[in-house]
């Protein structure tokens, strides 16, 4: 079998993914850095701070999408500063600190936080932007006027710059407006057109962190209860929403659509529960011209049945599978316990999901109970489908007075080259492995 490995980690590159996120003072973490890859799993006890990781991500992800450009950082369903910052404590500041790949050059922003109880409102302290570990953009808050301003910038460190207010999108500053203000730093030790360079290099680090962020793709761990018949507006979300919703007008959008791409999307997702054994086929009927029921073909009477009289795992994985599947290259996908109410091969082929978004350029991180999903994971590394690089297992765990991450790397084999902590389903991972090996070592006896 050929090894493309080099190839699709080029892929990934060229477009750009998440490498790490870092959290201080967020939630449940004081202090914590977590690796992001291609494929990143989240694992843990429950209440561990799993879903702390996904917050972070989230929080910036809706202050994007916010239509208010002015407002630094939106809460909205997770509460107050009190609620987010650690141990609840509203005189600590916290801090979100990102980190993305783009071909050679590993870019990174941080963003720290604080709130003003006499206004009650939450101010960011400062914007740092970073590329291969290097600082090169810092701007910090002005008490005095209330915005933001310069306090340093590569190639033209001079003391002039701090005096220069830094327009803002909610928490990412615009920078290209600073070319104007070459002139009145006569010191600046590089020409202009370095100057102009550098701030090129940094608006569009930025403007590939607003596309990523905004576009970002969030699913709860508990999508929304099937209905018997569905309205269809004509309209095609790009997006979900937390519980799942609008999975079913994408569906009977590609159902229904004419050209090439008829049926691109219905046709993935039918192969997928063909291949869990779910469902047979996904069946769209018009009951008028505004409503709709979907019918899935059992997989071995192959009598039809309303989505609404099938196993209640069906409309849950149902918008896990059409969220990833429209997802387009370069996107993020973010996703808890999809294997929710499904039965253990239907868990062990959602490691093929992700396999196929990986290839798509899709960027999942999943956060996951099921041991099934994993082993077919280990299992796609140990057959040279995904370079073991590629997958981030990342394991939240209490200890003491603190929660923190343990990240679990994986070999050539798909073998984990450190211990689970605390023994977490390690036994029952290890013991699946020996049995899928034994068929394998058995041929191989014959063979010899």
């Amino acid at each position: 079998m050929p090894d493309t490995r080099n190839a699709r980690i080029g892929d990934y590159r060229s477009r750009g993914y998440l490498t790490h996120l870092q959290l201080r003072n967020f939630r449940a973490f004081e202090s914590e850095e977590i690796k992001l890859a291609p494929i990143t799993i989240i694992v843990g006890p429950n209440n561990a701070g799993k879903s702390s990781i996904l917050s972070a991500l989230r929080v910036l992800s809706q202050t994007l999408q916010s239509v208010d450009p002015e407002v630094p950082l939106l809460l909205g369903e997770f509460g107050t500063y009190r609620d987010v910052v650690y141990k609840n404590k509203a005189t600590k500041s916290f801090g979100i600190r990102l980190g993305m790949q783009f071909g050679d050059k590993s870019q990174a922003f941080e963003v720290n936080f604080r709130y003003r109880a006499q206004r009650r409102e939450i101010i960011q302290q400062d914007f740092v932007a970073y590329e291969d570990g290097q600082r090169t953009l810092r701007t910090v808050y002005s008490r005095d006027v209330g915005r933001q301003s310069v306090d340093w910038v590569a190639a033209a460190a001079a003391p002039a710059m701090r005096q220069i207010k830094v327009r803002f999108f909610h928490f990412l500053p615009r920078v290209m407006h600073l070319q104007y203000e070459f002139p009145r730093f006569p010191r600046t030790p590089t020409s202009k057109p370095q100057f102009l360079a550098t701030l090129r290099e940094i608006d569009n680090f930025l403007l590939e962190v607003s596309r990523t962020l905004s576009r970002l793709q969030y699913l709860g761990p508990f999508r929304d209860a099937p209905l018997r018949a569905y309205p269809f507006s004509g309209e095609r979300p790009s997006t979900l929403t937390v519980g799942g919703k609008g999975a079913t007008d994408i569906l009977v959008a590609d159902f229904f659509r004419r050209g090439t791409q008829k049926k691109a999307l219905s046709i993935m997702v039918q192969a997928w529960l063909a291949k869990a054994q779910i469902a047979r086929a996904v069946d769209v009927r018009a009951l008028s011209d505004r409503q709709y029921d979907i019918r899935l073909q059992h997989p071995t009477t192959g009598e039809l049945e309303n989505l609404a009289d099938v196993g209640y795992g069906i409309s849950q994985v149902l918008p896990v599978l059409v969220a990833g599947y429209n997802m387009q290259p370069g996107s993020v996908f973010v996703v808890e316990q999809p294997e929710l109410h499904l039965h253990p091969r239907a868990q062990f082929e959602l490691g093929d999901f992700l396999y196929q978004l990986h290839r798509r350029r899709v960027q999942s991180i999943v956060e996951t109970h099921s041991e099934h999903l994993i082993l077919r994971l280990q299992g796609l590394v140990g057959e040279g489908l995904i370079a073991p690089e590629d997958i981030a297992v990342n394991f939240v765990c209490a200890e003491e007075d603190r929660k923190r991450v343990v990240l679990l790397p994986l070999n050539e084999d798909g073998i984990f080259t450190r211990k689970w902590p605390h023994g977490f389903f390690e036994e029952r991972l290890e013991e699946a492995l020996r049995l899928a090996r034994a068929p394998l070592k058995r041929k191989a006896k014959q063979r010899g």
